[in-house]
């Protein structure tokens, strides 16, 4: 079996961190070798070692100081494959000339074009000219592998289209986990504070649904940038004891479980896999129309989706439909096993790593 390198900056939150950490095990259960290789111990994940799954770190605290630990790395444990995402895709590439290393590197993109379009050149530098040189590129959804061809010009048979996966068992696992102190009923927000997941814009639609439902809160997981943003914000909204920040979870999923209703209101999305842990808990979702948003939900079909990322009063109105109205459980359950499961995109992976 082939010695599998899975590499990211770190282990938080971030959707790309989660994906790459699934793949992970799921290829560590299939027989390979794999190391998941970080900059340093920090991480918001619990990583448990198990038989073929090692944990590894480059004892760095930034991207940019990994480039001579990389190489050390890569001289020393020869890896077949190595697995890796957006930008971090450049040092990998880097190390792998300069140390000579035959790994072939697979890397997968996640974001769309729109999120570059007030970028400098140093951030489409990545898919522009390293992905082409990587011996495939995955794209997360359809969508995202049409803009890679189509604006970032790479060839179409050097990327193929695998959606992200989800450990279903480890799911349902951790999701009975006893939280105390969880209100009666809330909406829940579970992502990175940042400017794209459009916050204040939730918070707006919740103070209306709010007004109707003055029993049901609004809890938010997460941390990031705007963290002072969204505090100011929630204070000046006036709704301190009705929306609670929770921080950062390594386990989000008993929070999910016990949940009304998951809630996704970001700008951009090219394939959020909250959406599919919600889904597999058996969740309704109220989302923006988001790319990924969409993709997910059908259309509509297993999800509530808003008319626009702007619309507060069309957004309050789907919390409104979503709470009286709630999808059948065993329908999204179904849904979400049948299409994602974790063995059947690492089938497709294995596929990838051959070709």
């Amino acid at each position: 079996m082939e010695k599998i390198v899975v590499f990211t900056p770190s282990l938080n939150i971030g959707g790309i961190e989660r994906i790459l950490l699934t793949y992970a095990k799921g290829l560590a259960e299939k027989g390979y070798q794999v190391t998941y290789l970080t900059l340093s111990k920090k991480g918001d994940f619990e990583f448990q070692t198990t038989e073929n799954l090692y944990l590894k770190n480059l004892g760095v605290s930034r991207l940019r100081q990994a480039l001579f630990a990389l190489i050390k790395f890569l001289k020393v444990n020869k890896p077949d494959i190595i697995l890796c995402a957006n930008e971090a895709t450049f040092m990998i590439y880097i190390a792998k000339v300069l140390s000579g290393s035959k790994a072939k590197i697979i890397t997968s993109h996640h974001n769309y074009y729109e999120n570059y379009m007030d970028m400098s050149f140093k951030k489409t530098f990545v898919p522009k000219f390293v992905y082409p040189r990587c011996s495939k590129v995955i794209a997360v959804s359809e969508g995202i592998r049409k803009m890679l061809i189509n604006d970032f010009k790479i060839k179409s048979n050097k990327v193929i289209t695998i959606s992200n996966p989800i450990d279903i068992l480890e799911i349902q696992n951790k999701s009975i986990q006893i939280v105390n102190d969880l209100p009666n009923q809330y909406i829940l927000f579970v992502g990175r504070f940042d400017k794209v997941k459009n916050i204040p814009f939730l918070i707006d639609a919740f103070k209306l649904f709010n007004k109707k439902f003055p029993e049901i809160k609004l809890l938010l997981i997460g941390g990031g940038s705007e963290l002072d943003v969204i505090v100011d914000y929630i204070d000046q909204a006036d709704l301190k004891n009705k929306i609670e920040l929770l921080g950062i979870k390594s386990n989000p999923f008993p929070y999910i479980k016990n949940a009304k209703i998951v809630v996704l209101s970001s700008k951009s999305e090219a394939f959020p896999t909250v959406l599919l842990e919600s889904l597999i808990l058996g969740k309704t979702i109220v989302s923006t129309p988001t790319y990924g948003g969409i993709d997910i939900l059908k259309d509509g079909k297993y999800g509530y989706i808003s008319k626009s990322i702007s619309d507060v009063n069309d957004f309050y109105e789907k919390l409104v439909q979503a709470y009286l109205n709630p999808l059948d459980t065993e329908v999204l359950i179904n849904y979400a096993s049948s299409n994602y499961q974790l063995t059947l995109k690492v089938n497709q992976l294995q596929k990838t790593m051959k070709i």
